[in-house]
């Protein structure tokens, strides 16, 4: 999906020494919370419009638009370019966050998936304000001759629906913190 492998492996009948036991017998899954809550604040990909914004930047300052003018001269595209950097820094600070707690011996589920949450779905509004504004060209990929920032306007716009998923998915997060951060009662 969107140009990167993923795979589900399941096994049946394993047997694990005591020794190399995370927890208690029949627990993983509080061994893959655990896991879970790092993966989303602290070691994933929580900003992934960082790299999106350098291409795009590098894109409006080198190329013309249909009157000649650089893109980087449309008013649009200088609000969407400041607006995306904000987002990035709102998402690094979140992500900071939680990291900071994980540092402190916390455990950042909560702030792992708001982070996760303001992150992914943000990708995913930028890249398309940036697709739309490249027209055609945004629906390029690498090598493609006019491809829009060389062709990582598409590659972003097919990898930004994959972040919303790993990790948790949107949903399983708003779960989350709904339940631990704002009490509400179990929707499962």
């Amino acid at each position: 999906m969107a140009s990167e492998r993923t795979n589900a492996t399941f096994y049946d009948n394993v047997e694990v020494e005591d020794q190399w036991r995370l927890s208690e017998v029949d627990d993983g899954w509080s061994v893959m919370g655990i896991a879970l809550a790092l993966e989303r604040g602290v070691m994933g990909g929580t900003n992934p419009a960082v790299p999106l914004l350098k291409h795009v930047l590098n894109w409006a300052e080198t190329t013309p638009s249909k009157n000649k003018r650089l893109l980087i001269n449309d008013a649009l595209m200088r609000e969407r370019i400041a607006r995306t950097a904000i987002i990035n820094q709102v998402g690094q600070l979140l992500t900071l966050r939680a990291a900071w707690i994980a540092a402190t011996g916390g455990m950042p589920g909560v702030e792992g998936s708001m982070a996760k949450i303001y992150a992914s779905e943000e990708y995913q509004k930028v890249v398309g304000w940036f697709q739309q504004m490249a027209g055609a060209e945004g629906l390029l990929s690498f090598g493609a001759e006019d491809a829009a920032a060389s062709g990582w306007i598409d590659y972003d716009a097919r990898h930004a629906p994959v972040t919303t998923i790993y990790g948790g998915t949107s949903e399983i997060n708003r779960n989350n913190i709904a339940e631990r951060h704002l009490g509400l009662p179990r929707s499962r």
